[in-house]
């Protein structure tokens, strides 16, 4: 998702789909792909981490 301030000084929201041939859809949706893997990498280290300290506890 992103903001489209083009045709009035209102702000629309608009979906961000890569179009075949548009170099900044593409890169954008890579950029968001990069962020979500990293964000699910840190929380499934953060679920692991958990879970050994509760076993710890046992």
């Amino acid at each position: 998702m992103g903001l489209d301030r083009g045709r009035s000084r209102e702000l629309r929201w608009f979906r961000a789909v890569a179009a075949p041939g548009d170099p900044d859809s593409s890169e954008e949706c890579a950029a968001v792909a990069d962020l979500a893997y990293a964000v699910l990498l840190i929380g499934g280290f953060l679920v692991l981490a958990l879970t050994l300290r509760g076993l710890e506890r046992l």
